[in-house]
């Protein structure tokens, strides 16, 4: 057996069935009273009450369902949306969109090489709104991005979009991270918001 096509969440196996992944913070998301929905096939939480007035100040958005590929050796940035941090000259990190991540990690592989679809490894949150700058100040020490370091007490990767921050992590701390961000949050009246929530152009 060389492959099990059914393992991975961007292979369809037949034309009435495929796989659905959650996260494993869903359960905590529904305690907040997220709104789910299917989409690149991921039950993602699209949306959670008082959206609106928590965007005035910091939106904490998971993102499960983003591709994350690990380059090692000389690997050109690829032509598609992707956030590219560059780790060290001979590595790289290379987040996508879902529906991205096959034909970005097949034109990688012509330059790189050696690349990793460590997607199912790392989580991944938006960390969006005004005074989000403020808030990191009180969970980690680092202030030029992109950057690798301690954030919450874990090594992640920061990455700056639009309007914030996308946080790179070990996705066996989801919830720990979730809940951490959730309570660095209330002191600006910030909290979860849905995926819906995050606009084009904010992170690609």
């Amino acid at each position: 057996m060389k492959s099990l096509p059914f393992l991975s969440i961007d292979v369809e196996t037949t034309n009435e069935w495929k796989p659905v992944a959650r996260s494993p913070i869903q359960n905590l998301q529904q305690t907040l009273g997220a709104q789910f929905a299917t989409r690149d096939g991921w039950d993602l939480a699209i949306s959670f009450p008082n959206e609106e007035t928590v965007l005035k100040t910091v939106g904490i958005i998971e993102l499960p369902h983003l591709g994350k590929l690990e380059i090692r050796g000389a690997g050109t940035q690829p032509k598609q949306n992707v956030l590219w941090y560059q780790i060290t000259p001979k590595r790289a990190l290379c987040v996508t969109h879902s529906s991205d991540t096959r034909d970005v990690r097949t034109e990688l592989e012509k330059s790189a090489r050696t690349v990793t679809d460590i997607s199912a490894g790392l989580g991944s949150i938006a960390l969006i709104g005004p005074r989000v700058n403020e808030m990191l100040r009180r969970l980690t020490e680092l202030r030029k991005f992109p950057a690798s370091g301690i954030v919450c007490h874990l090594h992640g990767h920061l990455l700056p979009i639009k309007n914030g921050f996308l946080f790179i992590f070990p996705q066996e701390y989801g919830q720990y991270i979730y809940d951490t961000l959730l309570d660095a949050a209330i002191p600006f009246s910030g909290g979860p918001v849905g995926l819906d929530m995050l606009l084009p152009g904010e992170i690609w």
